[in-house]
């Protein structure tokens, strides 16, 4: 596809998106499922990025419950959230 310069913290430009422009995109994951039974077939689709700061790593670490949320700045609307319940170590 030719997209290079969003993985290379010394390329990658999101100023128009972003605060400050010090951001890459350091993996980028897609999930599928199909689920096939006698009464019909459901799929659905998932593609996400992870934004790092090349300024400075963040270490977050997951190890009791939290609740969380995805909000859209100028309006503060949530756009996604979820509980995190059960700590591992994989």
């Amino acid at each position: 596809m030719g997209i290079k310069d969003i993985f290379d913290p010394g390329a990658a430009n999101f100023k128009d998106i972003t605060e400050t422009n010090n951001v890459f995109i350091s993996a980028v994951v897609h999930n599928a499922v199909i689920e096939v039974t006698e009464t019909g077939t459901v799929a659905s689709a998932a593609t996400y990025a992870y934004f790092a700061d090349r300024a400075r790593p963040s270490v977050f670490n997951a190890n009791r419950p939290f609740i969380y949320m995805v909000l859209e700045k100028t309006t503060n609307t949530i756009l996604f959230s979820g509980v995190y319940t059960k700590p591992s170590i994989f």
